[in-house]
């Protein structure tokens, strides 16, 4: 019997989807179950990328409009694929979404600028101030 690889395919690339959604909830009780978007970041500080980007891509799946799921996302771009452009258009997500912190802000200056693109830096990182006048790293970042 073959394999017909078109209709197999697509099937495991949806399970693998849906199992990025359900990681999380392998623990023993709710109250042990982190929230996937903060394990994201503290897999990312860890240096654990592939295991940052799919709780990112779980919290994606749980809401869309939070745009520190595209900022992680956009770390995960850069530090594990070395992916500038992907990088760049999941910050533009991030700060374009409804809920950001300004952290997102910050990185994404950063980003800029050692891109050596500074006067693109310059409105992200007042857009961040204006959103959190008292959060130091966007503020510091501007000189």
């Amino acid at each position: 019997m073959a394999i017909r690889w078109k209709i197999v395919l697509p099937m495991i690339g949806m399970a693998l989807a849906l199992t990025a959604g359900r990681m999380v909830a392998d623990w023993s009780t709710p109250d042990e179950t982190p929230e996937p978007l903060a394990a994201g970041f503290t897999a990312f500080s860890d240096e654990r990328y592939s295991r940052a980007e799919a709780l990112f891509e779980a919290a994606r799946l749980r809401d869309p409009d939070n745009g520190d799921v595209y900022h992680g996302l956009a770390l995960v771009a850069l530090a594990r694929h070395g992916d500038r452009a992907r990088a760049e258009a999941l910050f533009r997500q991030a700060i374009g979404a409804p809920s950001v912190s300004p952290v997102a802000f910050a990185n994404f200056g950063r980003f800029l600028i050692n891109e050596q693109r500074s006067d693109e830096a310059i409105p992200v990182l007042e857009a961040g101030v204006a959103r959190d006048p008292g959060f130091e790293p966007v503020r510091a970042r501007l000189g």
